[in-house]
């Protein structure tokens, strides 16, 4: 299957030495297991007193907190980790998370999307802090709330978990971040989205093999061209929906400058997706710091 492939190209972006992306701890193949349990009513519980543990801490910096990914559906098969969403002021406050046991792992794959990490007595907890226009939040809640409002969906994907767990590549981290188990669901998550009429926008580095193909689709590039293999070097690419409709390629020259090397777009989508992207990309670069962006 080809989410199962070896992406052609590593996630550069991770090499990055900026402290907000850590360079990735899982870049190896070693076999992880992957534990999927029958649902436990605990997990609403243990979401709530983390929660009030979270707002707590953060105050009047949270705007609202979610639980997300599948131990916030009741009665599904679930990974024992509790994914939750915060939906905060401003990203830099987040750091206060570290008094209350929490590890800063960087955006991994999203960009302004801030992961953190805690393993407790009882589970581990999986934290995504983002601010409020942020793609993930609607993405997120929209798949939830139709699996769990959605009967076959909900079946279909409690059997297709049961499938991949059958599957010696999901027990793999076959690009980088993700194990074939995460990959494995991708399509089904997508089409879930456009079952729901989701058509929010979302950026992501562009990290496994379907993202690499539409970037070079978009961009009109070779698939098998390499590209620069320096640090500094990130990839953008922006949803439409569950589509990739526009991507982009910026270089960071130094601590002040930057060039965007390249963005192009789907023709139906062309200016206001451009735009949509470009205006993120200066978000992102003004949370790193001050930069000047020419190539435009």
């Amino acid at each position: 299957m080809d989410q199962f492939q070896l992406c052609p190209k590593p996630p550069l972006q991770l090499h990055c030495s900026h402290p907000f992306l850590k360079p990735n701890p899982f870049m190896h193949n070693k076999p992880k297991k992957v534990v999927v349990v029958p649902y436990n009513p605990k997990w609403v519980v243990l979401f709530q007193n983390e929660s009030l543990r979270i707002q707590e801490t953060l105050g009047s910096h949270l705007l609202k907190v979610h639980h997300i990914g599948s131990t916030s559906i009741e009665g599904l098969i679930a990974k024992p980790k509790i994914d939750i969403l915060c939906i905060i002021d401003k990203l830099s406050n987040s750091f206060a998370l570290k008094e209350c046991d929490y590890d800063f792992k960087g955006e991994l794959n999203l960009p302004l999307h801030y992961y953190f990490r805690k393993q407790a007595a009882e589970i581990k907890y999986n934290l995504h802090v983002v601010e409020k226009d942020h793609g993930f939040i609607k993405l997120n809640l929209t798949f939830r709330d139709y699996i769990q409002s959605h009967p076959e969906a909900f079946k279909e994907y409690a059997d297709l978990k049961k499938e991949l767990i059958k599957d010696p590549n999901s027990h793999q981290k076959v690009v980088s971040l993700f194990s074939g188990y995460n990959l494995g669901k991708d399509q089904f998550i997508k089409k879930i989205l456009r079952k729901a009429h989701f058509d929010g926008d979302h950026v992501s580095f562009c990290m496994h093999t379907d993202e690499w193909k539409s970037y070079h689709r978009i961009l009109k590039s070779n698939f098998d061209t390499p590209l620069p293999e320096k640090e500094n070097h990130y990839y953008f690419v922006h949803y439409k929906g569950a589509d990739v409709v526009s991507a982009a390629h910026l270089e960071i020259i130094d601590e002040k400058k930057a060039i965007l090397r390249s963005i192009a777009a789907d023709e139906q989508f062309d200016k206001r997706s451009k735009d949509h992207l470009l205006d993120f990309i200066k978000k992102w670069l003004k949370n790193k710091g001050s930069y000047s962006l020419t190539g435009l």
